[in-house]
């Protein structure tokens, strides 16, 4: 993950090296901490982003419009949003590094997610999410949350909420243990932070990183 600006954050996911990998970026609103765009796609062999698939929001009403292939194109879907500020589960609480808590309180979010699973619709509403504040540990610098809520509901197991352990100073996620999963072929979620990069060399790192990816990998690999 790489906090691009202030209002700006990205998201690579890869499995392992010369395998397709997705690339998320989003574009947030400081006023209100939402995301306006989120652009899904693929990470390109020369290490850009090939956009697939556009998430709008719209602040009043409240909506989220999904376009395919053009980000001009009339939407395929349209939902209400969820409670704001609204998250997209499937971004890995990226929006935390943003905006993350930085009090010792409650507080409470919505989420959306994509189940790109080739059934209608691609875009779930979950609902209200509840955080709960439980404790400080590590002589105050992390903040531990009881998750819950609409969102973690499951009208078989019941809740499938977990916790969430935060950076007490920043709000950025150290740790995640959910039960609802956030992907296809999850069967829960969990999240852990292994190490960070000074803001100085953040956007390096970042590039190589996404290069490397694609390095010395054959010529049917499938990245584009």
């Amino acid at each position: 993950m790489h906090v691009v600006s202030p209002t700006e954050v990205h998201v690579a996911k890869m499995v392992a090296p010369c395998t397709d990998a997705a690339y998320v970026t989003a574009v947030f609103d400081p006023a209100t901490q939402e995301a306006t765009r989120l652009v899904g796609g693929r990470l390109a062999r020369d290490a850009t982003q090939a956009p697939q698939v556009y998430l709008d929001f719209t602040p009043a009403p409240r909506t989220l419009d999904v376009r395919f292939g053009d980000p001009t194109a009339a939407p395929a879907e349209t939902h209400p949003a969820p409670p704001a500020p609204w998250r997209m589960y499937d971004f890995d609480l990226a929006e935390f590094a943003l905006f993350g808590p930085r009090t010792q309180q409650d507080f409470g979010f919505g989420f959306a997610m994509a189940w790109p699973d080739g059934t209608s619709p691609a875009l779930r509403i979950l609902g209200a999410v509840n955080a709960k504040f439980l404790y400080s540990s590590d002589n105050g610098a992390r903040d531990h949350y009881r998750i819950s809520g609409p969102a973690f509901a499951d009208p078989i197991v019941g809740d499938r909420g977990g916790e969430l352990i935060t950076d007490a100073r920043t709000g950025h996620v150290i740790e995640a243990r959910f039960g609802r999963p956030n992907h296809t072929g999850y069967d829960n979620f969990m999240l852990k932070l292994l190490s960070a990069t000074a803001a100085t060399e953040g956007n390096a790192v970042w590039r190589r990183l996404l290069a490397e990816h694609w390095s010395n990998c054959p010529a049917d690999a499938p990245g584009r």
